[in-house]
């Protein structure tokens, strides 16, 4: 949110934006992201008016110029401009700067200017003022006719001013406008707040137009009034242009320019209605399943069965969160005004985005918590602003109201313990009458006390504050986490065993570090839309209290942050990546503490190119089985390398053919894959990326029991076979029988895997090296060989397996 600092200033007293100021906002939770002045210092740059501009044309050059009169205040001055622009007539106001003063000769250029007279000026462009906010144009800088002639343009227009960037919390509503963040920054700098007084408008119509709330629980207020003979064809005032454009929002007209600033000064939304089109009464309802409404540009649409609207007995008026409606908009010179304004409960049903085509819309302000005690205050606020611009013939009635006090929001009471708050920051550390004072200008009502407890009663616009926790924390806020002394903490240290856990997780870490892996650190809170991306099938574990919306949600999947981290490098320029986080991820679980389950995890992504550039190399990105290999890796320093399978999986954010599952002495122990295109466009990632996910703490907890073996003194032997087994048979399985049937084995290894020109359709080839040894003779040629041949047999009678050599084609 953007606000100037003289709008701040309207509300705070003394308000000065010093370095020591901001920092003060940043340290009581006003998070600060920018605070820029409006333009660079320039000086006597004057408000001038056009009195006369006389043709002048050179027929020996073909040339055409104006001498044009300007009138500065205290005399009549003539310079020259070559060309003519509207902008330019006789009576228009415009910016005069002073060629001699230093601002001349760093921001404009006065090329075709020919200064006549020792005193010399220059007609400003909107390019040469450069001001924040202001399209940049070649055209003449026009100011308002109401401007004074020869007053300075940086007092008219309030240019010596800044513009506060504020970024404001999720779960605080009430500081998204001038109002809320008056109120904090008084309470910051313990000065006092009250709410400008405005004088009720005298009722000169007594017109009343019907109210009807049909959905109490959506809507249990609404408020209105009728004002007559408006002329809507006024130009927003500058000083409300200037504010509005310093917030980020670009004048339309004058009746939009006054809704959008009640927005922003009270956080209120004002609905206008033309009264001579609406019938017979405003009804505030859910539209009828494909129900038909038409937008400003003239397209119909159609709406779903859970959006809330405003409409007559007739038709639609207002989609609620949408800001187009036609009733708004009139060609009338003089027109007739219903103003509305309703308190809606906040929810996400009944403003869909989808639900309606629009492409501007409100909806922040019917998603986030109001007061709704300012809905009078801010419709007299709008009612005075129209009366005041338009003036003339306007005449309002009182304002009107339908109310259903049961299905308001009940005030909220909160007990606030001492013992509780001692226990948080040490006993006695704030006396209780700091903490009197703390709670009174936070804007709490203390309905009792004594010395153990204060009874607390919550002011209507602080939402957020539902627990005796929210409390403590306000007044340690205000108090200031700097004054709280830093003591450590006294206790009796213990030597503790060792966690073998932990050193074997450190020597992971070392192993990945050492082939090139950098190791990250994410949030544990994401996104509950990314959470169904890449765990569809699991059950979200949601935070009562988020941060934010896009933080609302305990991870149970650690690739969320390595694939967001590969994506911000990605779109960086930085395509060879190779990442590893371990941290817990969190499941929804009955029979654990609180209803959650923790499991410790390690993951890894990389992609990219294989090698860094090199001359001796070629080019080759990573596939499948580097990762798989690193994987392996991990394995064997973990001592487990005979009690790992990789066995064929089925994840939704893998590519199925490479969708593996990694099982551990036959447990599930995580998983491995390519990325899946599909995945990989929402995320928006490129090229191939592999991913793999392991329950480390299942690994780690095996114990790996260290043993001597004696070394044979005989030689060994290797022997390679070929053979050809259906497509479905993994290499794994074939390797386990093998290791059943052969005695002496040493190794078994897959060195070649087949498919194509004389293998049979649905078979495959795998070529197998096997390495014998005996420990207590040499083993002969013929041991060999039968060794082999019972190998290959039992292979054919479990797997229909046969040598590569032989005839396939009887197969």
């Amino acid at each position: 949110m953007k606000f100037s600092e003289s709008w701040l200033c309207e509300w705070i007293n003394n308000l000065s934006l010093e370095n020591t100021v901001i920092k003060k906002w940043v340290m009581y939770g006003l998070e600060i992201n920018s605070v820029e002045p409006i333009l660079n210092k320039f000086e006597n740059v004057i408000i001038g008016e056009i009195v006369a501009s006389e043709k002048n044309k050179n027929t020996l050059l073909n040339t055409v110029k104006y001498l044009i009169t300007i009138n500065v205040g205290k005399n009549k001055k003539k310079i020259f401009k070559v060309g003519y622009h509207k902008s330019c007539q006789v009576n228009n106001k415009v910016a005069i700067a002073i060629l001699d003063e230093h601002f001349f000769k760093k921001k404009i250029h006065n090329d075709h200017i020919k200064p006549t007279l020792s005193f010399k000026m220059k007609i400003c462009s909107y390019n040469d003022l450069q001001i924040k906010n202001f399209k940049k144009s070649a055209n003449t800088f026009q100011i308002s006719n109401h401007a004074i002639v020869g007053s300075n343009i940086i007092n008219y227009l309030n240019l010596k001013d800044h513009i506060i960037d504020f970024s404001i919390p999720y779960n605080r509503p009430d500081c998204l406008n001038i109002l809320g963040l008056s109120r904090e920054i008084s309470l910051i700098h313990n000065t006092t707040f009250s709410i400008p007084k405005i004088n009720p408008i005298l009722s000169e119509i007594k017109d009343v137009l019907p109210i009807k709330i049909i959905d109490k629980n959506i809507c249990p207020t609404y408020l209105g009034r009728i004002i007559k003979n408006v002329n809507t064809n006024f130009i927003t005032p500058i000083w409300m242009q200037e504010k509005l454009k310093n917030s980020g929002m670009h004048p339309i007209n004058l009746l939009t320019d006054i809704r959008n600033y009640i927005i922003l000064e009270l956080g209120h939304f004002i609905s206008f209605f033309d009264y001579n089109s609406i019938k017979n009464a405003i009804i505030i309802r859910k539209a009828s399943d494909k129900e038909k409404t038409e937008l400003i540009n003239n397209k119909i649409n159609i709406l779903k069965k859970n959006v809330l609207v405003i409409s007559d007995e007739e038709k639609i008026l207002e989609i609620i969160g949408s800001i187009e409606n036609l009733s708004f908009f009139t060609q009338q010179k003089k027109t007739n005004l219903f103003l509305g304004c309703g308190f809606f409960i906040p929810s996400e049903d009944y403003i869909n985005p989808e639900c309606y085509k629009s492409k501007n819309n409100s909806i922040v302000q019917y998603k986030q918590e109001i007061d709704y005690h300012l809905q009078s205050y801010a419709l007299e606020k709008a009612s005075k602003l129209i009366l005041s611009i338009c003036g003339g013939q306007a005449k309002a009635s009182p304002i009107f109201k339908k109310t259903y006090k049961k299905y308001l929001p009940l005030p909220k009471k909160i007990i606030l313990f001492r013992k509780r708050l001692d226990s948080f920051i040490g006993k006695n550390l704030i006396k209780n009458e700091k903490i009197n004072d703390i709670l009174i200008r936070i804007g709490l009502k203390i309905i009792s006390k004594d010395s153990k407890k204060w009874v607390i009663k919550i002011p209507s616009w602080r939402y957020d504050l539902s627990y005796e926790e929210d409390i403590i924390e306000e007044i340690l806020r205000i108090y200031g986490y700097s004054n709280i002394p830093n003591i450590p903490i006294k206790t009796c240290l213990k030597i503790v065993n060792n966690d073998q856990s932990y050193n074997l997780l450190k020597n992971v870490k070392t192993l990945l570090t050492n082939k090139g892996f950098q190791e990250i650190i994410t949030y544990s809170f994401i996104s509950p839309l990314m959470q169904k991306l890449i765990s569809p099938d699991q059950n979200i574990l949601s935070l009562k209290n988020p941060i934010s919306k896009d933080l609302s949600t305990m991870r149970c999947s650690l690739l969320y942050g390595l694939l967001s981290t590969v994506a911000y490098n990605q779109n960086r320029q930085i395509y060879n990546l190779y990442f590893f986080e371990h941290g817990y991820c969190f499941f929804p679980k009955d029979n654990q503490d609180l209803g959650v389950e923790q499991k410790f995890m390690l993951s890894a992504v990389i992609t990219g190119e294989r090698h860094e550039e090199h001359w001796d190399y070629k080019k080759k990105n990573v596939d499948f089985y580097d990762l798989k290999g690193i994987l392996e890796s991990i394995f064997q320093l973990l001592g487990h390398t005979k009690n790992i399978e990789f066995r064929r999986g089925n994840h939704q954010i893998l590519i199925p053919d490479t969708s593996t599952n990694v099982y551990l002495a036959n447990k599930n122990v995580g998983y491995i894959g390519l990325l899946h295109p599909i995945l990989k466009n929402k995320l928006n990632l490129h090229g191939t990326i592999v991913v793999f996910e392991l329950f480390i703490n299942e690994i780690l907890k095996r114990k790996k029991i260290n043993k001597i073996h004696n070394i044979s003194k005989y030689p060994f032997n290797s022997r390679d076979i070929s053979v050809i087994v259906p497509y479905t048979i993994l290499s794994m399985d074939i390797i386990k029988e093998c290791e059943k049937s052969i005695k002496n084995l040493i190794s078994i290894n897959v060195f070649d895997v087949y498919y194509g020109e004389k293998i049979k359709k649905g078979y495959k080839s795998i070529s197998l090296r096997i390495t014998l040894q005996s420990f207590t003779h040499t083993l002969t040629e013929k041991d060999i060989s039968q060794t082999i041949n019972a190998c290959v047999y039992n292979l054919k009678k479990k797997f229909n397996a046969f040598l590569r050599d032989k005839d396939i084609t009887k197969l």
